[in-house]
């Protein structure tokens, strides 16, 4: 078995890479020393587990894509990074399907997570080629909803795994953004 521990300028004190049976490193800002992995050759995987490395896989290289953003939409809580939190959601409600068929309900799709009101009623269409409007309900103040907030609008690509963004789409009270 594997196991982890932290230590703090220990006999090693902090190092990175293999040393013997161990191997260590640094992960947002903590050291960490761990045993090397047991290798099992020729395993077989079960449907199951390739249904969910699939899903997993999915699921990674769209988080990927969205980081930039994530970095300023979400919130992480408790020790794990924001692109964590946004994987563990995404993976709940919005990655589907079974192998080789797995997919991404992008309308389940958060994007941000925060305390602010969502937007109500979003919709997006293409009115031209290259264009996107994107719509919205006023839901001025209902709740914390002010006419001032802006909109994130976001647009995924998923044959080059590509996404572009901005983080002022527009004001709550406008209920439109290009």
């Amino acid at each position: 078995p594997s196991f982890m521990a932290r230590h703090g300028k220990g006999i090693l004190g902090d190092f990175s890479g293999k040393v013997g049976t161990v191997v260590g490193g640094n992960w947002n800002g903590v050291s960490y020393m761990r045993s090397l992995p047991v290798r099992k050759k020729n395993r077989n995987i079960t449907e199951a587990q390739q249904n969910q490395q699939a899903k997993f896989a999915m699921g990674i290289r769209f988080i990927k894509s969205l980081s930039p953003l994530l970095a300023i939409s979400y919130q992480a809580t408790s020790g794990k990074t924001n692109k964590n939190v946004a994987l563990s959601q995404l993976m709940a409600q919005a990655v589907g399907g079974v192998y080789p068929n797995v997919f991404i309900d992008y309308s389940k799709v958060v994007v941000a997570k925060g305390s602010l009101k969502k937007a109500d009623n979003p919709s997006v269409a293409a009115p031209a080629t290259g264009t996107l409007r994107f719509n919205w309900a006023d839901n001025t103040a209902l709740g914390n909803a002010t006419a001032t907030d802006k909109a994130i609008l976001v647009a995924y690509c998923p044959e080059k795994e590509d996404c572009l963004f901005t983080v002022d789409g527009g004001n709550r009270s406008q209920g439109i953004g290009m």
